[in-house]
């Protein structure tokens, strides 16, 4: 029988500002019980000024699931989002 005792959080954000704007965000969480979770959220989001606006929001959920031993499920979400104004 498989035991996770792991348990970790990243956040990472970056604020990039000059002529456009970026930042990012990524979270990691893994549950101790015999199930193991991982979660994986990566949330991008890009605004560009420059003779026009352009904004483009990308999400990307990524939701793997591990039962024990050498079983794997494995859950994919893709989100895209893109907005162009002109």
């Amino acid at each position: 029988v498989h035991t996770c005792t792991h348990t970790c959080t990243h956040m990472y954000t970056r604020v990039h500002t000059r002529t456009h704007t970026c930042i990012h965000m990524y979270t990691h969480v893994h549950t101790p019980e015999h199930t193991c979770t991982h979660i994986h959220m990566l949330t991008r989001a890009h605004t560009r000024v420059l003779t026009h606006v352009h904004t483009c929001t990308r999400m990307y959920i990524h939701i793997h699931t591990c039962a024990h031993l050498n079983t794997h499920v494995h859950t994919c979400t893709h989100v895209f989002t893109h907005v162009h104004t002109h």
